[in-house]
């Protein structure tokens, strides 16, 4: 089988922008989309990598780095993204697909290899992973369940790449729970704040000469110093909800969250 990793990525971004190529740690290290690169290079799966971005001119700059360094770059539209996605898959015969995003550099390739393995052995066409830390889980599609999107995708579905096969019943779907720790599930690793930049700057930090990012490394920093993580726990993760009833939930929980608990009870009621 033929697999590979579409990383997407773009320079606009609201709370951070530029943030796909901020050097982590900060300003003595690699870009992010660096890391994520290399480490996919240790997979014993993955065949290749491919930076999907848009035509946008701000993300020449995209363009360039994949260049310097000997990465393939494909570029399509910026409001329909699952169209990067089908045209690659189309472009190079895929099998399997790993969605990666430019804004989570810790990518745990032993985890990750392991899924795919799952994914493989399943014969599933979606698999997604639940219980590690916010931006370090996984989603994996065939390139077949790709190719059978019929164009009847509503436009939310283009924004977002696999919320179509989370929606639809079509398509043989698994969750794997990777871990039942609620603490390090709800710890933030991705890059979408100053704030989170500023934690996962510190984790790189702490990285060991020659030691790759890796959920240990989350897990030893939040053994030794857990405060670290207060920085960026307020933060909120942009999500889309495949319903109401899936958002209302996510709404009720940040609102307690907040302090806001007669707000909270109301909607929960209503």
């Amino acid at each position: 089988m033929k697999v590979i990793a579409i990383i997407q990525a773009r320079i606009e971004s609201e709370r951070l922008p530029g943030k796909v190529l901020m050097e982590l740690p900060f300003d003595n290290g690699k870009p992010i989309l660096k890391w994520i690169t290399d480490s996919i290079k240790s997979s014993k799966y993955i065949d290749k990598c491919i930076v999907a971005t848009s035509e946008n001119k701000e993300n020449d700059q995209i363009e360039e780095f994949c260049n310097k360094n000997e990465l393939q770059c494909f570029r399509g539209s910026e409001e329909d993204v699952l169209s990067r996605f089908i045209t690659i898959v189309k472009n190079e015969a895929s099998d399997v697909v790993i969605r990666l995003t430019g804004d989570n550099p810790i990518l745990d390739i032993g985890i990750l290899d392991k899924v795919i393995n799952e994914h493989i052995d399943s014969d599933s066409n979606y698999t997604s992973t639940l219980g590690l830390p916010i931006g370090m889980n996984f989603e994996i599609i065939s390139g077949q369940a790709f190719l059978s999107i019929n164009g009847k995708v509503t436009q939310d579905e283009k924004e977002h790449v696999t919320l179509y096969f989370k929606k639809r019943d079509e398509f043989i779907k698994q969750s794997i729970l990777l871990s039942e720790d609620e603490e390090l599930n709800n710890l933030r690793v991705t890059v979408d704040y100053p704030e989170d930049f500023l934690v996962v700057s510190h984790l790189f930090l702490s990285l060991k000469k020659g030691e790759s990012p890796s959920l240990s490394l989350v897990k030893t920093v939040n053994d030794k110093t857990p405060w670290v993580f207060r920085a960026n726990s307020s933060k909120i993760q942009k999500k889309v909800s495949s319903n109401f009833s899936e958002e209302n939930k996510e709404a009720v929980q940040l609102l307690r969250n907040y302090g806001f608990k007669e707000s909270a009870d109301k909607l929960e009621n209503a």
